[in-house]
């Protein structure tokens, strides 16, 4: 039972650093894309004949502030989660509550619905296979990753509770 124990301990460590990493990853990735999409602010602001309509500076500008807003969101949940996940790990977690595990739910279950949907609209969403393949394998990665966070956290307190009771019993 150490061995589990030791077992889960060290896998929740490991994970919870590869959660922030791929969150870091995956602002870098955003700003990335959205640095080499020339064409996306002449999709904002592609109506010019619209008095209310904007600029393409003002779309980019606009744009940009969403997307860092919706960054840092996300890093700062993958943060929390993967923090979380190493203090559990290490035994260093004071409360027991389960919202990581909730949220690392919810994330996974994100992934898995894009990569579906990424298969089912293959034809019509595709202008690099490359790059969507890439992107289906990333978010398979990421949905595993966040799926074995959950069930070695799971384990971890399955086996905790099962060692305290058998060190209150002995």
């Amino acid at each position: 039972m150490q061995r589990d124990l030791r077992k889960n301990q060290d896998n929740l460590i490991i994970i919870g650093t590869g959660v922030i990493a791929f969150g870091i990853w995956s602002v870098l990735h955003s700003i990335m894309l959205w640095l080499t999409s020339p064409d996306l602010a002449n999709d904002i602001a592609q109506n010019t004949d619209d008095p209310l309509a904007i600029s393409p500076a003002a779309a980019n500008a606009i744009t940009f502030i969403f997307l860092l807003v919706l960054l840092l969101a996300d890093l700062s949940l993958r943060v929390y989660m993967g923090r979380c996940a190493i203090s559990e790990g290490r035994g260093t977690r004071k409360k027991q509550g389960s919202f990581y595990l909730f949220w690392a739910g919810v994330m996974a279950t994100m992934y898995l619905a894009n990569v579906a949907l990424s298969i089912i609209f293959w034809k019509e969403s595709v202008k690099s296979p490359v790059r969507s393949g890439i992107t289906i394998a990333i978010d398979l990665t990421s949905a595993a990753i966040l799926i074995d966070l959950i069930v070695s956290a799971t384990a971890l307190r399955r086996l905790t509770r099962t060692q305290q009771n058998q060190q209150n019993q002995g």
